[in-house]
């Protein structure tokens, strides 16, 4: 790469900083309109979702998403005409999509088996206890009284996450890495790895990373982000939308009561998993 594309790297990095402090600015203003000092906040983090409702906890999380992806993202396509152009190529194809999503929908299996086994790897306990503050998050965030919330809960968990992640770590990180490398896996890998250790749920770093990997996949094949963005808006948004009609599920994943999966099942849908992704790549390669 480039010596003035690193430059532009660095412009991108230092745009996300600036939008997570402006973030973090934002967030420590609503403490201090709601009477909550630093000091509390910094003692006591888990205490803070109880002071604060589901509602206000989404508006904090829509300002994180907007200043620190969407925003940095969309001023950096501004600077970088050639990047922009690039994400300007395929055009939608509902044919693809449908087996993109089919290849999706066979590496669930394989995330699942992954998160179970996951969960056995010990932790430090200031990784345990990081753990715990975001499961109190995401607990307080899924927790619904009307409808309102749910439609309000699906546009900052599922919309928003879909749209401005895909748009950072595919559109972006992944096109540079493998620019940069000259190597399209490696570049996808490592993509897929900054993803899944962006979130800092360490418990879930191996599935995050798969689901990374699938989507980066997606996109690699798809060459268009809507690919990844919709399969990303299916995820996220199933999971909004189990947590208003079965409360008690994802209770159970949250504290960590995973069933065992069935090693031979998961094996098969793998093997089919894999299988659809060598005919998506043989599709998407031009014959020589």
């Amino acid at each position: 790469m480039s010596k003035s594309k690193l430059i532009f790297l660095f412009y991108f990095v230092l745009l996300v900083l600036c939008g997570l402090l402006f973030s973090y600015a934002l967030m420590f203003f609503g403490f201090w309109l709601k009477g909550i000092e630093l000091s509390s906040i910094l003692e006591d983090g888990p205490g803070l979702f109880e002071a604060l409702s589901a509602p206000e906890l989404l508006i904090m999380q829509l300002c994180s998403q907007v200043f620190s992806m969407i925003l940095p993202a969309w001023i950096y396509m501004k600077m970088d005409t050639e990047l922009a152009s690039a994400l300007q190529t395929k055009k939608f194809n509902l044919n693809l999509f449908v087996f993109c999503l089919s290849f999706f929908l066979l590496s669930i299996p394989l995330v699942g088996f992954s998160a179970y086994y996951n969960q056995l790897i010990p932790l430090p306990d200031w990784m345990i206890q990081n753990e715990d503050r975001v499961k109190q998050f995401i607990e307080k965030l899924l927790t619904f009284n009307s409808l309102s919330d749910l439609i309000m809960a699906f546009i900052v968990i599922a919309v928003i996450p879909a749209i401005a992640e895909e748009w950072v770590f595919r559109g972006i990180l992944q096109n540079y890495l493998i620019r940069w490398l000259k190597n399209p896996w490696i570049g996808l890998i490592l993509s897929a790895a900054l993803f899944s250790g962006i979130h800092m749920q360490f418990e879930g770093f191996i599935p995050r990373f798969i689901l990374g990997f699938s989507l980066g996949f997606v996109y690699l094949i798809g060459k268009s982000l809507w690919y990844p963005i919709l399969l990303h808006l299916i995820n996220n948004g199933s999971q909004v939308l189990l947590a208003y009609f079965n409360q008690e599920e994802i209770q159970k994943q949250l504290s960590g009561e995973l069933e065992k999966p069935h090693a031979s099942l998961v094996l098969l849908v793998t093997v089919l998993c894999i299988l659809n992704a060598w005919y998506l790549f043989k599709k998407s390669t031009p014959e020589q």
